[in-house]
């Protein structure tokens, strides 16, 4: 972001003063502000050379023309469809005795494990299948 732009930018969330932290990213200008009610997200919007502005958990994310956020693709099935596919692929519902996950893995325990489907690890790429028998 080039200075001209910057000098601009700072009295519209609070000064050089309510800014603890900057970050320049590919995708824009990050300002860590101390005091959020003090951003002017409209302003800071209809400036020229800012695309978008965002305010996010004290963070002010401006990006710049020509660095607006591009649309990621979507993955081959929704979370709705990836659950169907993993009941359905290890016996259905009444299979399931036990459920339990955490931020990267899901643990069943089955009450018939022969019903499993194997390919179930080709399901997707996030994911794969590791059998394990108690």
């Amino acid at each position: 972001m080039n200075q001209e732009l910057l000098e601009k930018v700072l009295p519209l969330v609070g000064g050089q003063t309510n800014v603890s932290r900057t970050d320049q990213r590919p995708d824009g200008l990050h300002l860590i502000v101390k005091d959020a009610g003090s951003v002017n997200l409209e302003a800071l919007g209809a400036l020229e050379g800012v695309a978008s502005a965002e305010l996010i958990r004290g963070r002010v994310v401006l990006r710049e023309r020509g660095t607006e956020k591009k649309e990621e693709p979507q993955m081959g099935l929704t979370n709705k469809e990836l659950a169907t596919k993993i009941v359905t692929n290890v016996g259905g519902q009444e299979n399931i005795a036990v459920l339990t996950h955490c931020a990267t893995r899901l643990r069943m325990n089955l009450k018939d494990n022969s019903k499993v489907v194997f390919l179930l690890r080709f399901l997707t790429e996030r994911m794969s299948f590791i059998p394990f028998y108690t």
